[in-house]
């Protein structure tokens, strides 16, 4: 369906189906910025449609007919399916992947696609209809739940899945008789406001395919906070660490830095293409900023900050650091 204001809603192809089975769980039409085409996001399903076999993935899809979803609501064709392809290749009792991708959403950010990761590790199930045995629902459990992951990708279908090999969800479910305990679902975005992102997600306190006596609680809404930009870093210890970009063309005159040096130090050189120092821009004319957590740190060289003399160059940065965490740069 479809709205103009959010209340009142259209069906969309009349309220028929435009793909394939689509099953229960989160659809998502999205525009692509980048790839300028419409995405849809949907699940498909690898094993049985419930019951024991059951084993899921999820298929992006792209628009193809010039993007005209009201004249061609059908004109939908696959790009992708993505598996969590787990390289242990860990199976249940039953034969399927304890590792399933249950649904993914897609937050297009800064150029990069964020694939917001709805995955089950799969339990052993039994009955006909499939049920996991809970012997204290109150206990957070580690099998037939679902955890919320992220993964990165630069063309809208080739995901970086490795937080969910090492077991590093973006949010953590909650502890014994929390309300995230079991499941934690994502919403379709992530919202940035001000100097964070804020990131709504629902939580379930029962297991997947919990039975009814184990389900003491109903969804309910979650929300997480994060400082702006920091989903990720390259980080230096006790032993100084250096990070020196790409080559890039400066269009900006003014650099910002998303840096936590609380208890270390940072320093921002600039160099050529060819990694040369560039002179008023390297060594001591270059300040070292010492117990600062900025989220957008304006570097300082002898003669400030203005960059606008190195603007249409090709220049890398290079970030040295000790005890401190890089996580993002931008030029304006």
């Amino acid at each position: 369906a479809h709205s103009t204001d959010g209340i009142h809603w259209i069906g969309y192809n009349n309220g028929n189906s435009v793909t394939g089975r689509a099953a229960d769980t989160f659809n998502q039409i999205l525009w692509d910025p980048i790839g300028k085409r419409y995405m849809l996001i949907t699940r498909t399903d690898l094993g049985d449609m419930g019951g024991l076999g059951e084993s899921r993935s999820s298929r992006i899809m792209v628009h193809d007919k010039n993007n005209d979803l009201k004249e061609y609501p059908t004109a939908w064709k696959t790009l992708a399916n993505i598996n969590v392809d787990d390289p242990e290749g860990r199976v249940t009792k039953n034969g399927v992947p304890v590792y399933q991708m249950e649904s993914m959403n897609i937050w297009v950010y800064e150029n990069i696609y964020f694939g917001l990761m709805h995955v089950l590790t799969a339990g052993n199930l039994t009955g006909s209809e499939g049920r996991v045995a809970v012997p204290d629902p109150d206990k957070r459990p580690d099998a037939d739940v679902i955890d919320y992951y992220i993964g990165t990708s630069r063309n809208g279908y080739d995901f970086d899945k490795s937080w969910i090999y090492t077991h590093q969800p973006f949010i953590e479910r909650g502890p014994d008789g929390s309300f995230d305990k079991a499941m934690l679902q994502p919403s379709s975005q992530i919202i940035t406001l001000g100097d964070e992102h804020l990131i709504f997600y629902t939580g379930q306190y029962a297991q997947h395919h919990a039975p009814k006596e184990a389900q003491k609680e109903t969804g309910k809404i979650g929300l997480a906070k994060l400082p702006l930009d920091r989903f990720i870093c390259q980080k230096a210890g006790d032993k100084v660490g250096v990070i020196t970009t790409k080559p890039f063309i400066l269009e900006g005159d003014n650099l910002e830095v998303n840096v936590d040096a609380g208890s270390g130090w940072v320093q921002v050189e600039v160099l050529d293409a060819k990694g040369r120092p560039i002179r008023g821009f390297m060594g001591k004319a270059a300040r070292k900023y010492k117990s600062v957590n900025e989220l957008q740190l304006n570097p300082e060289w002898k003669k400030g900050n203005d960059l606008s003399r190195l603007q249409g160059q090709t220049i890398r940065l290079r970030f040295t650091l000790q005890n401190a965490k890089i996580y993002a740069f931008a030029v304006k």
